[in-house]
């Protein structure tokens, strides 16, 4: 829902809104695996440096988000 209200030009700035709070809101979902798999003898080190690279990377994520709010 949130890429169909970006795609179109009217509802742009909205799904703007929409994207970046979606964001928002699972960064603790995020920091709360990245803990689990960093404590887990059964994750792989790939899986733990996946877990914890992903957490800066939203950042961009919601910027880009409130970029499209901004027109």
């Amino acid at each position: 829902m949130t890429a169909a209200a970006i795609a179109m030009p009217r509802t742009r700035r909205l799904g703007g809104t929409l994207a970046a709070l979606l964001f928002v809101a699972v960064f603790p979902a995020n920091v709360r695996m990245a803990r689990s798999y960093l404590r887990s003898s059964k994750t792989t080190a790939r899986q733990k440096a996946v877990a914890v690279v992903r957490l800066p990377l939203q950042i961009p994520l919601v910027l880009a988000g409130l970029a499209l709010r901004r027109g």
